[in-house]
C-alpha cells in the first residue's frame, strides 16, 4: 500500500489529515474516534476542498476479555463536491502485535467480510458513525443513505497485514463507502495486550485538460486500539549497559545480561543490550541487571517505562 502525492496536467490534488481519537460507546459496543482527511485542488483559484474521507472502527470490548475471536467491523467513506471529481477507490487494512510485541500475521485476522455503500441494503452502524462526522466537513452534502450496505467486495491477506478494497475503474460515484468486518484470532495460551493498527485509504478521479479521467490516493490516515486477553498488559524497555568502576561515565550498551523482576531472572539481554517485558497493568515492579555477581541499579516501575540498568564491575 502506497502514499502519495501526484501532480497531473497541471493539477495538484494536496491531502492532509486532522486525527479524531477518543473512544465511544453505543448501543451497539464502542467505536474508535472519526479520523478524516480532506483533498484539496491547488490549482484553482482558493485551493478548494473537492473531496473529503474518514474512517472509524467499532469493537465489542474496552475491558479485558475472554474472547479469543473479538469482532471488530472497520468502515471507510469518502465524498467529493461534484462535477469530475468521483471516488475511484476505497482500501482499510489492518495489523497489529501480540502482547509480547511481536507482529501478527495476516492469517492472524479472520472472517474477513466487506459490504460497499450506498446500497438498498443492511443499516451499517460503523458507517453512520463516519457520516455524523463527514456531514459537517467540507465538502458539504453527503447523503445518509451512505449507511446501507449490500454488495460483497473482495477482501485478502499477506504476511503482515488483512484488507477489503473497492474501486470503480469506469469514473465512479460522488460518494462511497465500505465496511470491512473481521475477527481477531487470539492465541489462547498469551494473555495480554495485542494492538491493533487500522488504515483508511481513498482515491478519486479527476479530468486531466483532455477530459480524460485520472486515478489520484489521497493519504493513508490510521488509528489504533487494543485488545486485552484476560488482562492487560504495559511494556518496558530496558537497555542494559556496563563500565568499570575507574571508567568515566557514560556506560556502555552490553548485551547478554541477565534482566530481574522483583529478584527473579526473567531473561537476558540481546546483544545490543535491549530487553522487553510485559507485565500485567496495575501491577509495580522493581528490576535490575547483573553480570555474575555485579549488580545494577535497580528501577521500579507502575506502567509503561524505558530506562538505563547500568552495572559497574571492578575490572
Amino acid at each position: 500500500m502506497k502514499c502519495w502525492i501526484i501532480f497531473t496536467m497541471g493539477i495538484f490534488i494536496l491531502a492532509f489529515s486532522i486525527p479524531l481519537w477518543t473512544g465511544n460507546a453505543s448501543a451497539y459496543g464502542f467505536h474508535t474516534g472519526v479520523i478524516y482527511s480532506q483533498i484539496d485542488d491547488n490549482s484553482q483559484l482558493g485551493d478548494p476542498i473537492v473531496a473529503n474521507y474518514g474512517g472509524s472502527t467499532e469493537y465489542g470490548y474496552d475491558a479485558p476479555a475472554m474472547d479469543t475471536h473479538p469482532q471488530f467491523y472497520a468502515g471507510v467513506e469518502a465524498h467529493t463536491m461534484g462535477g469530475w471529481y468521483m471516488v475511484w477507490r476505497l482500501l482499510v487494512s489492518v495489523s497489529g502485535t501480540d502482547p509480547n510485541g511481536v507482529a501478527l500475521s495476516g492469517d492472524r485476522f479472520t472472517g474477513l467480510t466487506a459490504l460497499h455503500s450506498p446500497e438498498s441494503g443492511s443499516y451499517q452502524y460503523v458507517l453512520d458513525v463516519v457520516y455524523q462526522t463527514l456531514v459537517n466537513v467540507v465538502p458539504y452534502g453527503i447523503g445518509s443513505d451512505i449507511e446501507y450496505a449490500f454488495s460483497t467486495q473482495p477482501t485478502g491477506y499477506d504476511g503482515s497485514h488483512a484488507w477489503a478494497d473497492w474501486y470503480s475503474w469506469l469514473g465512479g460515484p460522488y460518494e462511497s463507502g465500505l465496511r470491512f468486518g473481521f475477527q481477531l484470532a487470539v492465541d489462547p495460551t498469551l494473555p495480554g495486550t495485542y494492538t491493533i493498527n487500522i488504515a483508511y485509504l481513498a482515491g478519486i478521479w479527476e479530468s486531466d485538460a483532455g477530459g480524460n479521467p485520472v486515478p489520484v490516493d489521497g493519504v493513508t490516515i490510521s488509528q489504533g486500539l487494543d485488545y486485552c486477553y484476560q488482562y492487560c498488559t504495559y511494556n518496558v524497555n530496558i537497555l542494559t549497559s556496563e563500565r568499570w568502576r575507574g571508567a568515566p561515565p557514560p556506560c556502555q550498551p552490553a548485551g547478554l545480561l541477565d534482566v530481574y523482576r522483583d529478584n527473579v531472572k526473567i531473561g537476558t539481554s540481546d546483544t545490543s543490550g535491549h530487553y522487553v517485558d510485559h507485565p500485567q497493568s496495575g501491577t509495580t515492579h522493581t528490576y535490575y541487571a547483573k553480570d555474575g555477581q555485579y549488580g545494577s541499579n535497580s528501577q521500579t516501575v507502575s506502567g509503561p517505562a524505558s530506562f538505563e540498568l547500568c552495572v559497574v564491575t571492578p575490572f
